[in-house]
């Protein structure tokens, strides 16, 4: 009878995990697909590293 409530912290804290990085997501991929808008842009930029880089398997550092 234990285990039930670290089971039911652990669904929880599942839960909430998946409900943080599906906000991400969205969030993410909303302003990257409004990018012509300067504050979208702004804040499409705001999620990513100031240092990523792409590579693309046909022509490298993109």
């Amino acid at each position: 009878m234990a285990a039930l409530p670290q089971q039911a912290r652990a669904a929880a804290a599942k839960q909430s995990l998946y409900a943080t990085v599906s906000k991400l997501d969205a969030g993410l991929f909303d302003s990257f697909n409004h990018c012509s808008s300067p504050a979208q842009l702004k804040k499409h930029a705001s999620y990513l590293a100031p240092n990523l880089e792409f590579y693309h398997d046909k022509g490298g550092v993109t």
